[in-house]
C-alpha cells in the first residue's frame, strides 16, 4: 500500500511549479555574465539565448549560456546537439495550416496555438496539432 511510485505531480513546461528548473532563469544568467566580466554583453545574450517560457518564467539555454561564458562568442551552440527527425516527420506530413503559421513565424511574426500537454507518442501522427507540442524555438528556427 505504501510502497512503489504513486501520487505523483507532473509538471510540464507550462506549469508554474518548477519553471525555473528547466534552465538558467534571468537573474542567473546575468549574475552569470557578471562574474565572468561579459556584462556588456547582456542585450546580445538576451537575443540570441532566451526566450524559452516554462510557466510565466524566462529561461535561458543552459548550453549556449555555458559555451558563450567559456568561448566569450556569440554562436547557435545548439545546432546539431540533437536531431529533428520528429519534426521533420510530422512536418512532411502536416496539412497546410501548420504549413502557412510556419510561413508566418519565419515572417517574423506571431501564431496562438493550443498545446497539448498530455500528447502520447503513438498518436502523434493522427492529430496535426501535436507538430507544435514537439518543436522547439530551435528547430522551428532552423526549419
Amino acid at each position: 500500500m505504501f510502497t512503489g511510485l504513486n501520487n505523483l505531480k507532473i509538471y510540464s513546461v507550462s506549469s508554474q511549479g518548477y519553471s525555473s528548473c528547466f534552465g538558467f532563469t534571468e537573474e542567473e544568467t546575468m549574475k552569470a555574465l557578471g562574474e565572468f566580466g561579459l556584462s556588456n554583453h547582456q542585450p546580445d545574450v538576451e537575443n540570441w539565448y532566451n526566450g524559452y517560457r516554462f510557466g510565466e518564467t524566462t529561461i535561458y539555454n543552459p548550453w549556449s549560456i555555458s559555451n558563450f561564458l567559456k568561448h566569450k562568442e556569440l554562436k547557435p551552440y545548439w545546432v546539431n546537439t540533437s536531431g529533428q527527425q520528429m519534426e521533420r516527420s510530422l512536418l512532411k506530413k502536416s496539412n497546410q495550416d501548420i504549413k502557412q503559421e510556419l510561413q508566418v513565424l519565419m515572417a517574423g511574426e506571431s501564431i496562438t496555438v493550443n498545446l497539448q500537454e498530455q500528447a502520447v507518442f503513438e498518436n502523434l501522427e493522427r492529430h496535426q496539432e501535436n507538430f507544435w507540442n514537439f518543436s522547439t524555438r530551435r528547430a522551428i528556427s532552423r526549419l
